[in-house]
């Protein structure tokens, strides 16, 4: 549920991005950019403490030559 969410914000981050910097400025607009981007955020930073174990053991491998 929370990478859907993550994947989402971002989807809807790069779309009204991209709208923002190719059209007019729109105050509908960028309240949603800036909306979905601090869900955005909050959602990333959940999503690193909820796969904080599995990220650590990724890290902790010892890399093949």
């Amino acid at each position: 549920m929370v990478s859907l969410l993550l994947a989402c914000s971002f989807l809807v981050l790069a779309v009204s991005g991209v709208w923002m910097f190719f059209s007019a400025y729109s105050k509908g607009l960028e309240i949603i950019h800036y909306t979905f981007g601090f869900l955005f955020s909050i959602v990333a930073v959940f999503h690193l403490v909820n796969n904080s174990r599995a990220l650590v053991q990724y890290l902790k491998k010892p890399r093949r030559q």
